[in-house]
Parts: C-alpha cells; sequence; structure tokens
C-alpha cells in the first residue's frame, strides 16, 4: 500500500466534499486531481463518487417530477370544480412548498394550468388542460384539507397522492350518487 501525498489526500477531500454536497462540479473536483503526481487514482475515486451522486441526482429528480404532478393535480382539481384562480395558486404553491420544494410557480387561465417548481436551482414545468366539471366545494375543501394535512408533516408525498385520489374518487362517486337518488321519476302521460 503506497502512502498518499499532501496533495492526493487534499485533492481526494475536496473531491469528496465536492459530491457529498451534492454539488456536481467535476472541474473543480478533478482540477486540483490533473496536478497531482498519481492522476489516476483521484480520477477514479472521483469517478466513482460521481456514479453514487449521479444516482442521488436521479432519486431527487424523481421526486421533483412526483411533486410536480401532485401539485399540478391539485390545482387541476380546484380549478375543475369551480375554485377561483387565487385559491388554485395558493393551494398548489403551498402544497409544492410543504413537499420540499423550494419554490413553486403558475399560470392559471380559464382552460389550462402551467406550473412550475424550482428545486436545487433545478425547473420543471408542466401543462394540464382544464375540463368544467361544475362547482363542487366539498371536492375544493377536501383538497384544502389534504394540503394542510402535508404542511403539518402529516402525509409526504407518496401518501398525499393516495389521499387525493381516494378523496376525489369518494367525491365523484357521492356525487353520482346524489344526482341519481335525487333526480325524478319519469312522468307517464295517459
Amino acid at each position: 500500500m503506497t502512502k498518499r501525498t499532501s496533495q492526493e489526500a487534499y485533492a481526494l477531500r475536496l473531491a469528496a466534499d465536492v459530491f457529498i454536497n451534492k454539488k456536481l462540479i467535476l472541474t473543480n473536483a478533478i482540477m486540483p486531481a490533473l496536478r497531482v503526481k498519481k492522476k489516476a487514482s483521484v480520477i477514479v475515486a472521483a469517478h466513482r463518487m460521481s456514479f453514487r451522486t449521479g444516482r442521488v441526482m436521479q432519486e431527487e429528480q424523481s421526486i421533483q417530477r412526483a411533486v410536480t404532478r401532485l401539485c399540478i393535480q391539485c390545482g387541476l382539481l380546484l380549478l375543475q370544480h369551480g375554485a377561483e384562480s387565487a385559491l388554485v395558486d395558493e393551494l398548489s404553491t403551498r402544497l409544492g412548498l410543504a413537499l420540499g420544494m423550494d419554490s413553486v410557480e403558475s399560470a392559471i387561465s380559464s382552460n389550462a394550468i402551467v406550473l412550475t417548481t424550482i428545486k436545487d436551482g433545478q425547473c420543471l414545468t408542466s401543462t394540464r388542460k382544464n375540463q368544467d366539471r361544475g362547482i363542487n366545494m366539498h371536492v375544493v375543501t377536501e383538497v384544502q384539507h389534504i394540503v394542510i394535512l402535508a404542511e403539518h408533516r402529516l402525509l409526504d408525498y407518496k401518501a398525499w397522492k393516495n389521499a387525493l385520489a381516494s378523496s376525489a374518487r369518494c367525491v365523484i362517486h357521492a356525487g353520482w350518487w346524489r344526482l341519481w337518488s335525487v333526480s325524478p321519476a319519469p312522468a307517464f302521460v295517459s
């Protein structure tokens, strides 16, 4: 086993610090290593670290993608069921911040919603078309309740997705049942 020089140790520590802090800046990690006599060992160590960091970055991007989908699904449900645009913007932003995003920006029109989440400088934008489903304040209050649970850290993004799906499904079925049970019987004219 060979003894490392102080320059090699410094280069390894620098590379480890850069990758541990989740800042994938290979130039800062490799440039000091190029000045070291034994470049190969330092470059191999930095290369191994970059694969671990790549997996972490992919996981973070998939989480950001899931949170973006949930935020836009939240906004779309609110918009479809008659919530005003200020409430749609506020609740989708609050949800994104509660689920760990740095910033959530949205543009809302009567027939579409565009939502962008920002996490660690990475932006992800999604657009959904709106189909009006009439005014249903029960859906709006259910979504508000679920957003409050997420803000109090009682739901993470996986549990939030399940809660929203089951809540929306029950409300829609309950609405159809009420519509069917209240409709008058056909009148027979003799």
